[in-house]
């Protein structure tokens, strides 16, 4: 069970209470996305193949463990923690986007320390647990009750102990669609995201445009999807929902259905989702 972060005690901790690891997944690593942090864990589920495994060594019988425990902010838990790029004095921030709002912790050597949490409007029954860090440092985050994202970086550039700010917010047109937490970043640096109804949206980070929409081949109605849907390196989007998985190929204009094949996601035994409540399917 290898695991993914820069060198250190406290940050293997970290990363450790959050994904289960297996060697077989690490045998091939995605070419790296200019476009995301230069981190070892940029995205929600680690990279673009959402493979959320490690290359570090596993640990062995005779290995001496330490861990820290920092609590989450009060408003909600942040299940999966992002890397940012590791600042100039060797030091790096791990991100986690809480039910409330996001969370800047700073990995310095032994200490380990939450540094900033900035407040945002979400909904009470919102889980807007997808997070991600760019190359330009800065973090992006889904804010549903707003059907936006939001963009927030330190206060100043190369600041590890610097708080986080709100840069700005994309507000998504409710023309374009209702947008759900799932949303990656593409090989040409776009969000990919995706919207109730199987359908997705391309948006640019720096001008907030909503570059394309398209839809994907599904069997259900594309009321639940599981859970970071893959990008390769080709612009495919691979992405699975309640009863099938779907390949989308981005043209960086439009997206075209590659295909799709039924997938029994739930599996025996489970009823079928309540699609006229969200909290009841959660």
């Amino acid at each position: 069970m290898p695991m993914t972060v820069q060198s250190s005690r406290i940050r293997r901790s970290l990363v450790l209470a959050l994904v289960i690891f297996a060697d077989a997944v690490c045998a091939q690593s995605p070419p790296a996305n200019p476009y995301l942090a230069a981190s070892t864990w940029p995205l929600f589920h680690r990279n673009n193949y959402a493979q959320a495994a490690g290359d570090l060594p596993s640990l062995r019988a005779e290995d001496s463990i330490g861990f820290e425990r920092l609590d989450n902010p009060k408003n909600g838990t942040s299940p999966w923690t992002v890397l940012g790029e590791p600042y100039p004095n060797g030091s790096q921030a791990a991100f986690g986007s809480v039910q409330k709002g996001v969370v800047k912790w700073l990995l310095d050597g032994e200490r380990f320390e939450q540094i900033s949490y900035v407040v945002l409007p979400r909904g009470r029954l919102d889980f807007d647990w997808y997070v991600s860090v760019l190359a330009t440092g800065e973090i992006v985050t889904t804010n549903i009750k707003e059907n936006a994202l939001y963009v927030l970086r330190d206060e100043r550039p190369d600041c590890p102990r610097c708080d986080l700010v709100v840069d700005r917010k994309i507000i998504v047109p409710d023309e374009v669609g209702e947008l759900t937490i799932h949303f990656s970043v593409s090989y040409d640096g776009l969000i990919m995201i995706l919207l109730k109804g199987n359908t997705v949206a391309a948006i640019s980070p720096t001008t907030g445009d909503v570059v394309a929409v398209g839809s994907f081949a599904s069997s259900d109605d594309g009321y639940s999807y599981h859970n970071a849907f893959a990008i390769d390196e080709t612009n495919r989007l691979y992405i699975s929902s309640q009863q099938g998985v779907a390949a989308l190929d981005w043209t960086g204009t439009q997206f075209i259905n590659a295909w799709s094949v039924p997938y029994d996601f739930r599996g025996p035994g489970c009823k079928e989702p309540r699609r006229s409540s969200r909290l009841r399917e959660r």
